[in-house]
């Protein structure tokens, strides 16, 4: 069984690999203190390492809109999207927002705009 304090909560998503790619569930919230409504999730990163194809899961609770962007260990932002409301399967092919492509590094996922910020790390191999 699973025990969880009242502040804890666990996001359970289930992922696997079909003949057509990866494919994931819907992320099931269980909260310790009974709920205190829809939070915002981000899966982490696959695969990670990787060559130029990540992919994570997005989840923004109605009503929201949810920024996400990619940015270098300098805090140098790399390229950023606006998701609204619902499951995103997100992809990176390792490009900048001018559609080159990205050195071999170390970048972050910062997922923000909402109630608290999130942040994925990643490293990209050439």
């Amino acid at each position: 069984p699973l025990s969880l304090g009242e502040r804890e909560r666990v996001l359970l998503r289930v992922v696997g690999e079909a003949s057509f790619g990866s494919v994931a569930s819907r992320p099931v919230v269980i909260y310790g203190d009974g709920g205190a409504g829809p939070i915002v999730s981000m899966s982490p990163p696959w695969p990670n390492p990787g060559r130029d194809d990540f992919r994570f899961m997005l989840d923004v609770p109605a009503g929201k809109t949810a920024s996400l962007g990619v940015y270098d260990l300098a805090g140098r932002l790399v390229r950023n999207w606006r998701y609204p409301a619902g499951t995103h399967l997100i992809r990176w092919d390792g490009r900048d927002r001018h559609g080159r492509s990205a050195a071999s590094g170390t970048y972050f996922f910062k997922l923000s705009g909402l109630a608290s910020n999130q942040v994925q790390k990643v490293v990209l191999i050439r």
